[in-house]
């Protein structure tokens, strides 16, 4: 699979935040990422393409519930400032190679979310 160009993501999503290792829960190895607002994006991790998009921090800003979520999802306190980070940590949807997947607990493995409930 090609990858998505720099570029256009971009073009899309704005200037890249980041690059940066992440922990992803169900993967041995950190995945590395390349981070825009409300969109991170790993084109190549054992031949796979990954790609998590989350709310922009402009949403998020304006939402006070939503920060409230974040803030007790991620254990911070009412002073400290929420980042990128905090919100792909809190609201992530993850897909791989294009087919969206959620980790499954009882079977320890990504599997594919369905679309449609």
């Amino acid at each position: 699979m090609e990858r998505i160009s720099k570029e256009d993501l971009e073009l899309l999503h704005g200037k890249m935040i980041a690059e940066k290792e992440l922990t992803i829960l169900g993967f041995k190895n950190k995945l590395k990422f390349e981070i825009y607002d409300g969109f991170a994006y790993c084109p190549n991790y054992r031949g796979s393409e990954y790609c998590m998009k989350f709310p922009k921090i402009e949403f998020v800003n304006k939402s006070s519930e939503m920060q409230d979520e974040i803030r007790e999802y991620m254990n911070l306190d009412e002073k400290d400032d929420i980042t990128i980070y905090e919100i792909l940590q809190t609201f992530n949807e993850m897909a791989r190679d294009g087919v969206r997947i959620e980790y499954d607990k009882k079977s320890k493995h990504y599997k594919e979310k369905p679309i449609w409930k």
